[in-house]
């Protein structure tokens, strides 16, 4: 096969072709690069953000245990509360009796 001698026409259609192509593969070059490093960031945010959420889950379990054990401390306290109340209801119904039974013997007396 012969090859026909290029013209300059034709040899300038192939360099323009070959800065194409090049331009064409340096920009599918940098694409893929920049995907790549979204990726990495996507990764790298999707690994802090799994961090993040296992310490607020983790703070979260700590402040649910703090709530119950307040509440049950507020239970007990109202126990308390009720079972004081209720012992200082008897001591002043024992007081007025005595006072009463004072009374009645000071009268006599």
């Amino acid at each position: 096969m012969s090859e026909k001698p290029l013209t300059d026409t034709n040899e300038k259609i192939v360099y323009k072709d070959h800065d194409i192509l090049i331009a064409v593969h340096t920009l599918q070059q940098e694409s893929l690069r920049r995907a790549d490093e979204d990726r990495r960031a996507s990764v790298d945010r999707g690994n802090q953000i799994t961090l993040e959420l296992r310490s607020i889950a983790v703070e979260q379990a700590r402040i649910s245990t703090e709530v119950i054990n307040f509440k049950q401390d507020h239970s007990e306290l109202n126990k308390r509360l009720d079972n004081l109340e209720a012992k200082s209801v008897r001591m002043d119904i024992v007081s007025y009796i005595l006072a009463s039974i004072a009374g009645v013997i000071a009268w006599f007396k």
